[in-house]
C-alpha cells in the first residue's frame, strides 16, 4: 500500500512541475517571444513605409509587400510570406511564426504588381505635333521604353513594371495633318440641324447616317442620347456618337427647341455650305412642327424644308399656319463665288532646265499650281517650278483657288541660253553654271581639293570600286542639278548605292560598264538616255548641239591617248561647250 501511495505522489509532483513550467512560459517566456515579434512587426512597417515613399507608389487598392522586397530577414520559424499589407493609407503587418501570429493574419492573399494606362491606348498625332504622355497607374516602379519618330507610321511605347513581367503598350500613330480627319467616321444628320417642337408633342427622330473610310456604312453602330423634356419650354440636344473598329469616335448634335404654342410659328434656317463655296447653297428651313405650307422664292408652294440657291441674293419665304397667318422670312445668301482666278506665266528655257513663274493678277488665294510641261504634270503649292525638260513645246499651268475655282494659263516661252564665260574661284574660264576643271586619279584623295562637278569634294571615290562608267553617270546627273533621294547631288557614292543594280558583293549585275546598265542607272536617276554611236566628224555636230542645250554626253575612248593597253577603254563626261568652242570635260582619272 505504501508503494502505490508513493507512485501517486510522484505523479502529482510531476504534474505540478509541468503546471509551474507552463505558468512561467505563459507569464514570462511567451511575452519574450511576443515582444520579439512585435518589434519585428514595427520594423516591417517602418521598412514598408520607406519602400512606398522611395518608390512613389500610389494605389487605392490593397497591395502586399513581402519581406524580400523590404530587405528583411525574419526568424527561420516564420513564414517566408511574412510582410506588410498596404491599402494606400494604412500599414498592417502580416507575420506568421510558430510561436506568434499577427492579428491581421486573415489577410492571407498576396496581390501582384499591376499597371494600367491613363488616357487612350491609341493616340493619333499629326506631323510635328508634340506627344504628351497621359501617364499610368501602377503599384510598382515603371520603365518606359520606345521612341516616337517624325515620319508617318505606328510607334509603340512600352510601360513595364520593374519587379514583375507586367507591361502595357500605347500605340502612337503619326499621320500627315491632312489625313487625320480620314481616320474618324463621319455622321450626317437627315433633316435640319435644329428642330422646333410644340410643348407636349413627342419628338420624332429625322434620321442620320454614319460612314467610315475603313469600315464603310456603320449607321447601325450610332448611339443616340438626348435630354429632351417635351413638357418644358427650353433648348435641348440630341447627341449622336459612333466609334469605328479602330477605336476612333465622332460625335454630332441636333438642337431641339420646345416652344409654347402652335400659333407662335418660329422660322429659322441653316445654310449648307455656310462658308465660301463655288457650289449651289442649300437653304434648310427650321420651322416649328405645326405649319401648313410654304410659298418659296420661285413662287411654288409645298412643305419641303430645303431650297436650292444658285446665286447670291435675298430669298423670301412665306410660311402659313393652319389659321392662314403668314410669317415672312428673308434669307440673304452671299457665300457663292464662281469667279475664275486670273494670272500670267512665263517659261524661261536654259541649257539644262526650264524655269516657270506664275504671276497671280487677282486677289484670290491659290491652293495649288499644276504645271503641265509637254505631257509631264507636277502639282505644287508654289508659283515657281523648275523642270528638267529643256526647250518644251508647250507649257501650261492650271491654277486652283481655295474653293476649287480653276483656270488654265498658257505660258509664254522665252529662251535664255546665251550664257556668259565667267571666271571661277580657281581662275579658270568657265561657262556660267558649269564647272570646267578636269578630274583626276581618285586613288589619292588628299592630293586633290576637288573631285566632282559643282565643287563637291565629297564626291570622291575609288575607281577600283565604282568604275569610270559609274563616275561618268554621276557627273552627268550632277551636271543637270538633279538630286538623289537623300537630297544630295549625285556622286559615285550615291549613284552606286541608289540607282545601280548591284550584287551583295558590290559587283554590278551584267557588268557596270555595259550600255544597258548605264542606261538603267540614268533612267533610275530621272532622265532619259540614248546611244549615239561612234564619235566622228558626222556625229560631233549632233553632240555639240546636245551640249548647247544642256544635255551632258558620256563618251567612251578606246585605245586612245586617254588609255593604255590594247583592250582598255575609259568613260568620261562632256558637260557643256563654251562660246569659243571648247568642250568641258569631267573625267575620273588623271590620265586626261
Amino acid at each position: 500500500m505504501k508503494k502505490s501511495s508513493l507512485t501517486i505522489e510522484k505523479i502529482l509532483i510531476f504534474i505540478g512541475l509541468i503546471a509551474i513550467i507552463y505558468f512561467l512560459y505563459a507569464m514570462y517566456f511567451k511575452n519574450l517571444f511576443k515582444n520579439k515579434y512585435q518589434k519585428m512587426e514595427d520594423l516591417m512597417v517602418e521598412k514598408a513605409r520607406n519602400y512606398v515613399s522611395n518608390n512613389n507608389l500610389k494605389t487605392t487598392k490593397e497591395i502586399y509587400l513581402d519581406v524580400s522586397k523590404l530587405g528583411l530577414t525574419v526568424d527561420e520559424n516564420c513564414s517566408i510570406t511574412s510582410g506588410v499589407i498596404y491599402d494606400g493609407s494604412d500599414y498592417k503587418p502580416y507575420l506568421s511564426c510558430d510561436e506568434y501570429k499577427s492579428k491581421v493574419i486573415s489577410h492571407n492573399t498576396k496581390e501582384e504588381e499591376f499597371i494600367s494606362l491613363k488616357g487612350d491606348e491609341v493616340i493619333v498625332l499629326g506631323k510635328n505635333m508634340n506627344f504628351t504622355d497621359p501617364g499610368y497607374n501602377s503599384n510598382d516602379q515603371v520603365d518606359r521604353v520606345g521612341n516616337i519618330g517624325t515620319e508617318e507610321g505606328i510607334y509603340d511605347i512600352f510601360y513595364k513594371t520593374r519587379n514583375s513581367s507586367h507591361f502595357a503598350i500605347r500605340k502612337i500613330i503619326i499621320v500627315d495633318n491632312s489625313k487625320i480627319a480620314e481616320l474618324f467616321p463621319v455622321i450626317t444628320l437627315k433633316g435640319n440641324d435644329s428642330v422646333y417642337l410644340i410643348k407636349g408633342n413627342n419628338y420624332h427622330e429625322l434620321g442620320y447616317e454614319a460612314v467610315d473610310k475603313l469600315d464603310g456604312n456603320i449607321t447601325s453602330n450610332v448611339e443616340i442620347d438626348n435630354n429632351i423634356k417635351k413638357d418644358y419650354i427650353g433648348e435641348y440636344l440630341v447627341n449622336y456618337t459612333v466609334t469605328n473598329s479602330h477605336g476612333y469616335t465622332s460625335s454630332k448634335s441636333r438642337k431641339v427647341y420646345v416652344i409654347n404654342s402652335e400659333s407662335d410659328l418660329v422660322v429659322n434656317y441653316d445654310l449648307s455650305p455656310s462658308t465660301l463655296t463655288n457650289q449651289d447653297v442649300t437653304i434648310k428651313l427650321n420651322i416649328s412642327d405645326e405649319f401648313d405650307y410654304i410659298i418659296y422664292p420661285d413662287g411654288s408652294s409645298g412643305k419641303k424644308l430645303e431650297y436650292i440657291a444658285k446665286d447670291n441674293g435675298q430669298y423670301n419665304f412665306y410660311v402659313y399656319d393652319k389659321y392662314d397667318r403668314i410669317i415672312k422670312k428673308s434669307i440673304d445668301v452671299s457665300n457663292i463665288d464662281r469667279t475664275i482666278p486670273q494670272g500670267t506665266c512665263v517659261a524661261e528655257n536654259f541649257y539644262n532646265r526650264s524655269e516657270i513663274t506664275v504671276n497671280i493678277t487677282t486677289s484670290k488665294a491659290i491652293s495649288s499650281y499644276e504645271y503641265i510641261v509637254n505631257n509631264s504634270s507636277k502639282i505644287l503649292q508654289t508659283n515657281m517650278y523648275t523642270s528638267n525638260i529643256t526647250s518644251p513645246t508647250s507649257v501650261k499651268v492650271r491654277i486652283k483657288d481655295i474653293i476649287n475655282n480653276q483656270n488654265e494659263l498658257t505660258c509664254t516661252i522665252k529662251d535664255n541660253k546665251n550664257r556668259k564665260i565667267v571666271t571661277d574661284a580657281n581662275g579658270k574660264n568657265c561657262l556660267e553654271g558649269y564647272s570646267c576643271y578636269v578630274q583626276f586619279d581618285y586613288s589619292d584623295r588628299s592630293k586633290y581639293l576637288y573631285c566632282s562637278v559643282n565643287h563637291n569634294p565629297s564626291a570622291c571615290s575609288s575607281i577600283g570600286r565604282t568604275g569610270c562608267s559609274i563616275t561618268s553617270v554621276s557627273n552627268a546627273l550632277a551636271a543637270l542639278d538633279i538630286r538623289s533621294k537623300n537630297g544630295k547631288l549625285f556622286n559615285p557614292y550615291t549613284v552606286y548605292d541608289e540607282i545601280y543594280p548591284i550584287h551583295s558583293d558590290g559587283s554590278c549585275y551584267g557588268g557596270c560598264s555595259s550600255w544597258t546598265r548605264m542606261k538603267d542607272a540614268l533612267v533610275n536617276g530621272g532622265v532619259s538616255a540614248s546611244k549615239t554611236g561612234k564619235i566622228n566628224k558626222d556625229t560631233i555636230p549632233n553632240i555639240i548641239e546636245h551640249l548647247k542645250k544642256g544635255y551632258p554626253v558620256i563618251v567612251y575612248a578606246s585605245n586612245g591617248p586617254f588609255t593604255s593597253g590594247d583592250s582598255v577603254g575609259h568613260y568620261m563626261t562632256l558637260l557643256g561647250v563654251r562660246e569659243d568652242g571648247y568642250v568641258f570635260l569631267s573625267d575620273s582619272a588623271n590620265k586626261s
